[in-house]
């Protein structure tokens, strides 16, 4: 059943959603580029020949062999930033760009700003220097990089689904690196003449003057006394140092600084650490799958374009138009006109009976079936591998938040009673209470709150709800989606002229995109946080991520009707003789309604599972209705 015009358009607006958080580049129609911070974190490992999926944000397996890529080029730059001028707004010092996208801009910046705030009688100075090398053009040389053994073997098979989820639909032909050192001078002085002096004889020295700090200032008693406070502070970005040499990144001076300038640059530049896969990276280049000649050999597309039957229906706007005023009407020899003046061949014509109560005539209509173009075939790979991609990341995505819970509510059980009124600290943060309202307010929980929100009656049964909800997206989404995808229905066996019984037809695959199916044409089912709704036939919130439905006062779900709902995975009951749902989530929904009623629960335990204990506990008269817990029994 399709959806109604007002759902496809939230759906469709989900979809935009999944992607719409980073950049894309799109180059040569092609290949694309991604530079945002999706590819800039520390916990992934972008690589040449490594898959990608653009819905799911995820690398997979590297499948392609890659021996040799294109000679890098490189950019080389030299900064120098008096800091507290250039966020001071009354100088109007402007920082320039390049400072700005520095990977040491943010920590340098953050040192100054802290001491700023702190208002100290002692005037503080902070001068920053940036060496940074870009490379770039480091790229697979298709030609000499064929596909995996294993990932050929898979194409061997036509085992499309088994390939793009562990290659992904694109993989990464290109990566841009950059490493950069980034040295922080700070000094104390009150004076304006021996700062000045201070910040010249750095900059000098920065930019490889042999002009010395130590020889120049060392005349006066200020300048001596200023030049004892100064500290250096050395950060290291993308560099791969050898263990010889490496100490030299720690400076004590001047002249330890320019020793150090030297190791990073040599670093950067010669040997293993000048490589092309030494770096931070900050942007790849992704290219489908489709468009790689060892691709296509392998999956032979063409050879499946010329054996397919003919059951691509050619689009109206493609069928030639009846000419007016001539004779034949038709321009094409052999073709004749329909009644909705389009041409076409006799046997590309098709009948109709219009509706009517006078019985009106037959009319006729071209509807020509033509052998699928090799292009058309890779769209739908292209297509279809990143849904593939998607749906299987869902999968792994529900699965890991059923697991993370279960042993968050095994580990909080774990802790003694004492600890019930302990503080629990979310990752990365710091724990701030100024108030006694600042509990709710920053959303922080104790041991005894978390354990009494995520299974309140102590029976497991968050945990039995979500796995249900799981097993009805397979049921109703996953498994019907990924059956038509492969054709497995008569209609295709039928053209295929082999059988009328339901079967696999691997190359059906590449012959329809994913949202033609009506099995799998519910956009909204490929949120992760979306679980099946059997009330409407298609996905929405899940129980974790907004909470459960309203309860009726007769006790029972709002949300399930007397009536077995209409979209559920259905058994045969021998026992009533009739056909009912699966699975009946009513009586675990209504356990949690008071507790998880208007929450969210998927945040909590994304923010404090697996938990960690802080160091500071709440006090033991502290009321309960400012708890997360409060509504629970």
């Amino acid at each position: 059943m399709f959806t109604s015009a007002q759902h496809v358009a939230t759906d469709l607006l989900l979809a935009v959603l999944l992607v719409g958080s980073f950049r894309i580049y799109f180059v040569n129609g092609s290949s694309f580029v991604i530079d945002d911070d999706r590819v800039k974190t520390l916990n992934i490992s972008p690589a040449l020949g490594r898959g990608y999926s653009v819905k799911t944000n995820q690398f997979h397996s590297i499948c392609l062999n890659v021996d040799e890529t294109t000679e890098p080029s490189y950019n080389y730059e030299y900064s120098y930033t008096d800091v507290k001028s250039a966020l001071d707004v009354s100088t109007n010092t402007k920082v320039s760009a390049k400072v700005k996208s520095s990977f040491g801009w943010i920590r340098v910046k953050a040192r100054v700003e802290a001491e700023v705030d702190a208002n100290l009688t002692v005037q503080s100075h902070f001068v920053m220097t940036t060496m940074r090398i870009d490379r770039y053009y480091a790229s697979v040389m298709e030609n000499k990089a064929p596909l995996s053994e294993d990932a050929k073997k898979l194409l061997d098979r036509k085992d499309y689904i088994g390939f793009y989820k562990a290659c992904g639909p694109n993989y990464v032909r290109s990566i841009r690196r950059a490493q950069e050192v980034t040295a922080m001078f700070t000094f104390v002085s009150s004076d304006s003449t021996v700062t000045s002096q201070m910040k010249a004889d750095i900059k000098a020295t920065a930019f490889g003057s042999r002009r010395s700090v130590e020889s120049s200032i060392g005349s006066t008693v200020k300048l001596k006394s200023s030049m004892s406070t100064l500290q250096i502070q050395i950060f290291g970005y993308g560099l791969g140092l050898d263990k010889d040499g490496s100490e030299t990144l720690v400076a004590t001076s001047l002249e330890d600084y320019n020793g150090a300038m030297k190791f990073a640059f040599s670093s950067m530049t010669r040997g293993n650490q000048g490589s092309a896969q030494t770096g931070m990276v900050y942007g790849i280049e992704l290219v489908p799958w489709t468009d790689n000649t060892a691709f296509q050999v392998a999956s032979n597309v063409h050879e499946t374009a010329s054996d397919l039957p003919a059951i691509w229906t050619v689009p109206s706007d493609m069928i030639p138009d009846k000419l007016v005023g001539v004779t034949p009407p038709c321009k094409d020899a052999g073709h004749i006109t329909d009644d909705f003046k389009k041409c076409c061949k006799e046997v590309d014509r098709q009948t109709f009976t219009p509706k009517g109560d006078d019985n009106p005539p037959d009319k006729t209509y071209c509807q020509p079936k033509r052998r699928f173009t090799v292009d058309l075939l890779k769209q739908n790979l292209q297509k279809n591998g990143e849904h593939v991609a998607m749906m299987d990341s869902i999968l792994h995505h529900k699965t890991f938040t059923i697991m993370t819970l279960e042993r968050c509510i095994q580990v909080l059980n774990s802790f003694p009673n004492s600890e019930e009124h302990t503080y629990l600290e979310a990752p990365d943060s710091v724990l701030k209470l100024n108030s006694a309202t600042d509990d709710k307010a920053n959303n922080l929980v104790t041991v005894g709150d978390l354990k009494k929100f995520l299974n309140p009656n102590d029976d497991m049964a968050p945990v039995d709800l979500l796995n249900m909800e799981l097993d009805e997206y397979v049921d109703m989404y996953y498994n019907p989606c990924m059956s038509a995808l492969f054709g497995m229905n008569a209609d295709v066996n039928a053209v295929q002229g082999e059988s009328s019984e339901p079967g696999e037809f691997v190359d059906y695959f590449m012959m329809k995109a994913w949202n033609l199916h009506p099995e799998c044409a519910h956009t909204s089912c490929v949120v992760p946080t979306n679980s099946w709704n059997n009330t409407i036939g298609r996905c929405g919130p899940s129980v974790g991520h907004s909470g459960p439905p309203a309860v009726s006062p007769s006790g029972t779900s709002a949300a399930t009707p007397v009536e077995p709902p209409e979209y559920c995975a259905k058994k045969f009951d021998l026992t009533e003789g009739l056909m009912v749902c699966k699975r009946d989530n009513a009586k675990l929904i209504l356990k949690l309604d008071g507790c998880w009623k208007d929450s969210t629960p998927f945040v909590l335990i994304e923010r404090y599972c697996i938990p960690r204990l802080s160091e500071r506990q709440r006090e033991a008269d502290y009321s309960t209705s400012k708890t997360i817990a409060h509504k629970c029994a």
